[in-house]
């Protein structure tokens, strides 16, 4: 969404480069099983110099749904459950995937950074 200013619709486009570039959010349904970020199909663990933050934030309407990440081999880490309304932050580092899980259905919206 472009940032609204009173400059010239130049320097508007340059800051909505700018944040478009700072930031990627998405939302995503959350049924069953699904990654938020990466996939199962990846791998090898993904390593950063400096390791990517994951905003989850479960919609203040949705259901519980469970959050945890995923090695290469396949092994899954759960770090528990976040409610309506509920938020963590996760860094990527040394993962292939994170995941969520929801036994009704809930939105959910990520912010890499």
């Amino acid at each position: 969404m472009p940032v609204q200013t009173s400059a010239s619709p130049r320097t508007s486009q340059v800051e909505h480069r700018v944040h478009v570039h700072d930031r990627r959010e998405y939302r995503l349904r959350v049924r069953a099983t699904v990654f938020l970020w990466g996939s199962d199909g990846i791998t090898q663990n993904l390593s950063f110099d400096k390791p990517l933050l994951l905003h989850i934030h479960n919609d203040l309407f949705g259901e519980q749904i469970t959050i945890g990440t995923q090695l290469a081999n396949g092994t899954r880490n759960t770090f528990g459950t976040l409610n309506a309304g509920q938020c963590l932050t996760i860094p990527i580092q040394d993962i292939c995937a994170v995941f969520a899980s929801c036994t009704l259905e809930s939105m959910v919206s990520c912010t890499v950074r």
